[in-house]
């Protein structure tokens, strides 16, 4: 997996922990290097890039926006995804400038999932998260990149904490 250099400790942490190998792509003022991405997918033949595009952290870079489309292009050439967590969009001041669109309102492929937490803008014991993706294959998943099936499966049972059952198409991942 790729991940910006440098980044944020807890993503390494848990990379490693996952039995993963993070290969580091250089962060500048306008974000992830991508004209050093394309190798850095070709030679570590990794299929995932996880990235913070909204003031990526350490350094608080906001991804440029020609930087952006490139991401999503070289992304799709590697036949990888994007993982773009979006964690700081609920921190900014009611005045601040406008923010750049989620690379996922980018992304016409599937090739962005999108991750959000309510923790750092509501309490850090407060975990509520959610992941999202613009691609759906028939069970509501996006689609396997590898040559097996996918880990999705659809469910049908209603959550506990809902009296309604899924939408239709929805799925959870496993």
């Amino acid at each position: 997996m790729l991940v910006e250099s440098p980044t944020y400790p807890g993503m390494l942490a848990v990379a490693r922990a996952s039995g993963l190998r993070p290969v580091p792509v250089p962060v500048d003022a306008d974000g992830v290097r991508t004209d050093l991405l394309a190798d850095a997918f070709r030679v570590s033949g990794a299929r995932l890039f996880v990235c913070q595009p909204l003031f990526q952290n350490p350094t608080g870079a906001v991804l440029a926006d020609d930087r952006r489309r490139e991401v999503l292009r070289v992304a799709r050439a590697a036949g990888a995804f994007v993982i773009e967590d979006d964690f700081a969009r609920l921190l900014v001041h009611g005045d601040a400038p406008a923010l750049p669109p989620t690379l996922m309102a980018d992304d016409r492929d599937g090739t962005v999932v999108h991750v959000r937490s309510l923790t750092k803008a509501t309490s850090p014991n407060l975990r509520v998260g959610a992941l999202a993706t613009t691609a759906r294959s028939s069970t509501g998943c996006a689609p396997s990149r590898s040559s097996t099936a996918s880990s999705c499966r659809a469910r049908s049972r209603k959550p506990p904490w809902s009296s309604s059952a899924r939408p239709p198409g929805s799925a959870i991942c496993g």
